[in-house]
C-alpha cells in the first residue's frame, strides 16, 4: 500500500509536452523531408568522393584555383601576370592532373616554367576573390577541426556549396507547387550528374552557378507574386555576377522571366479588361521589368569594373596563351544554340572511362523537359512567362555570351557546356511542371541511385591510376 502511494502518475502537462514535441517533429519531417534527405545524401556522397580523391588535380583549371587559395593568407588576391606558387608547381610535377598523371618538370627537380601549362602563369586573376574566400574560409575550419590536409579541406567546401544549392532548388520548385517526390527525384538526378561530380568534389569556381541560377529564379518568382521587393533581386544579381562572370546567364534568365511576366500580365489585362487594382498596376509591371534589366546591367557593370581594377593591379605584362582561340562567325553562332541544353548537366572533364550512353538520359531529361513544357504551357497561363524565359535563355544564352566575349576581349573560344550550368535549375523546374506520372519518376529514382554508386566507383578507380 505504501509503495502504491509513492507511485505518482505522470502529470498531464508532461504528457501534453511529450505529445506536442513528437507531433511537432513529425510535422517538421513531413514538411521538410525533401531538403533534409537531399542534403544528407549529398553530404555523404560528396564527402566520400572527396576523400577518395588523391592530390592529383582536376583538369578543369583546379591547379590555378589552388594557387589562389595558397596565396590568400599572404596577399589576399591573385594579380594578372603572376607565376603560380612553387607548391602548385610541385603538385603538378608529382601528382599532375587526374587521370593524365604528372605534368611539367620531373618530381623533385627544380621547376622549369616552360614545362608547365601556360608557362606557369596563373589564369585565375580575372575572378573576383569572393568564391576563393568562401572556399578558403570553409576549408580552413574543416582543416582545423578534422586535421585533414588543406587541399582536401578546400575541396570539401564544395559540399557546403551544394547543400545550399539543393536547399534553394527545393525552395524554387516548391514555390511552383512541384510535388515533393518529384523534387526529390530531380534533386537526386542533379546530385548524380557528372557536372556535380567534377564541380563540387574539386576546387571549382563553377560551384556558385547552380546556386545563383536557382536563387535568382526563386527571388524573381517571389517578386512577381508580390512577396518580395525588387531591390532584393537586383542586389543578388550583382553578387552573383561578382562570383563569376558566366553567372550573367542566370541573371539574364531571371530578368527575362520578370520582363516576360510583366508584358504578359499587361497584355492579359488589356484582352480580358481585368481591373489591375487587385494585382499590379501598369507602374508596378513597368518597375518589375525594369528591375530585371537593372539587375542584368548592374551585374555586367560590376564585372566590367572588376576587370578594370584587375588590369590596374597587374603584377607583370605576362599573359597565358591557353590556345583556345577559335574562328568566329554566323555559323559558329548557330552551333552555339545547342551548347547548353543537351550538355550542361552531363559536362565534365573525362569521359573515356564511362560510355556516353550511361549519362545520356540526363541530357534527354533536360531536352524533353524544356520542349514539352514549351508545348504544354500554351494551356497554362500562369506558367507561360517562366517557360518562355527559361526556353529562350537555354537557346540564346550561349550565342549572346559569345558575341559579348568577342566584343569585349576581341577573341573567341567555343563555350564549354558547363558555362550553362546556371540554367539547370530552370530546365529541371520545367520538367517538374510537366512530369505528372509516377512510373517514370520511379525509374529515374533507380537510375539516380545507380549513378551515385557509379560516381563512388569512378572516384576509387581514378585513385588507383594516380602516381
Amino acid at each position: 500500500m505504501k509503495n502504491e502511494e509513492n507511485v505518482r502518475p505522470p502529470r498531464t502537462a508532461d504528457l501534453l509536452f511529450d505529445y506536442l514535441s513528437a507531433k511537432s517533429l513529425q510535422l517538421y519531417w513531413l514538411r521538410n523531408w525533401v531538403p533534409l534527405s537531399l542534403i544528407t545524401i549529398s553530404i555523404v556522397y560528396l564527402t566520400t568522393v572527396v576523400i577518395l580523391h588523391t592530390f592529383a588535380t582536376s583538369p578543369i583549371d583546379e591547379w590555378v584555383y589552388i594557387d589562389y587559395l595558397v596565396k590568400i593568407p599572404s596577399q589576399g588576391i591573385v594579380r594578372k601576370g603572376e607565376i603560380v606558387d612553387p607548391f602548385v608547381l610541385n603538385l603538378l610535377a608529382c601528382h599532375g592532373t587526374s587521370p593524365f598523371g604528372p605534368i611539367g618538370t620531373a618530381c623533385g627537380a627544380i621547376p622549369v616554367l616552360g614545362d608547365f601549362p601556360n608557362a606557369g602563369v596563373s589564369t585565375a586573376d580575372p575572378y573576383t576573390p569572393l568564391y576563393f574566400y568562401s572556399a578558403f574560409g570553409i576549408g580552413q575550419i574543416i582543416h582545423v577541426v578534422t586535421g585533414l590536409p588543406e587541399l582536401t579541406s578546400w575541396r570539401l567546401s564544395g559540399v557546403f556549396w551544394f547543400s545550399g544549392t539543393v536547399y534553394v532548388f527545393w525552395l524554387l520548385l516548391r514555390k511552383w507547387m512541384v510535388p515533393n517526390f518529384t523534387i526529390f527525384v530531380l534533386g537526386l538526378l542533379l546530385l548524380s550528374s557528372p557536372f556535380v561530380w567534377w564541380t563540387y568534389t574539386y576546387v571549382s569556381t563553377d560551384s556558385s552557378s547552380i546556386f545563383f541560377g536557382a536563387l535568382l529564379l526563386f527571388l524573381a518568382t517571389k517578386y512577381v507574386r508580390s512577396e518580395l521587393k525588387g531591390y532584393w533581386f537586383v542586389a543578388c544579381a550583382v553578387i552573383a555576377a561578382l562570383f563569376k562572370i558566366v553567372n550573367l546567364i542566370a541573371i539574364g534568365a531571371a530578368a527575362a522571366y520578370l520582363l516576360v511576366d510583366a508584358v504578359w500580365a499587361w497584355r492579359q489585362s488589356k484582352i480580358t479588361g481585368m481591373d489591375q487594382s487587385s494585382t499590379k498596376s501598369n507602374k508596378g509591371l513597368l518597375l518589375q521589368g525594369f528591375s530585371g534589366i537593372l539587375g542584368l546591367v548592374l551585374g555586367a557593370l560590376s564585372q566590367w569594373a572588376w576587370l578594370r581594377i584587375n588590369l590596374l593591379m597587374a603584377a607583370s605584362d605576362l599573359s597565358a596563351d591557353q590556345g583556345a582561340s577559335h574562328p568566329f562567325g554566323v555559323e559558329e553562332l548557330f552551333i552555339q544554340l545547342t551548347s547548353f541544353l543537351p550538355g550542361s548537366i552531363t559536362s565534365g572533364a573525362v569521359d573515356q572511362y564511362i560510355p556516353g550512353f550511361v549519362y545520356a538520359p540526363l541530357s534527354w531529361l533536360t531536352v524533353v523537359s524544356v520542349l514539352s513544357a514549351a508545348f504544354v504551357t500554351l494551356r497554362q497561363h500562369k506558367q507561360f512567362p517562366v517557360v518562355v524565359a527559361v526556353t529562350a535563355s537555354v537557346f540564346l544564352a550561349a550565342p549572346l555570351l559569345a558575341i559579348m566575349l568577342k566584343l569585349v576581349t576581341h577573341s573567341y573560344f567555343q563555350l564549354p557546356a558547363r558555362y550553362g550550368a546556371s540554367l539547370i535549375p530552370g530546365m529541371l523546374l520545367l520538367g517538374g511542371l510537366v512530369v505528372k506520372a509516377k512510373w517514370p519518376q520511379w525509374i529515374f529514382l533507380v537510375y539516380a541511385i545507380s549513378l551515385l554508386g557509379l560516381g563512388v566507383w569512378f572516384s576509387s578507380y581514378l585513385a588507383t591510376l594516380a602516381p
